[in-house]
């Protein structure tokens, strides 16, 4: 792999940033924080409330395998 194939390009940097701003207005407006499951090289989605109220986790997780594969 040449040095030019490594480097990621503008417009892909774009796109990622403004999925990301959409990620995260849906997070908050609906209540949603993220974590991370080292253990498990996860990200979790989960219910802020709930983990305020409970110190507990309620939601989802996606493998960080499972998006860049």
């Amino acid at each position: 792999m040449n040095e030019k194939e490594k480097k990621m390009n503008d417009e892909t940097k774009k796109q990622i940033s403004l999925m990301l701003m959409i990620l995260k207005e849906i997070l908050i407006d609906n209540g949603v924080s993220i974590g991370l499951d080292l253990d498990n090289k996860a990200i979790l989605f989960f219910s802020t409330d709930v983990y305020c109220d409970t110190c507990k986790i309620s939601g989802i997780n996606v493998k960080i395998e499972d998006l860049v594969k």
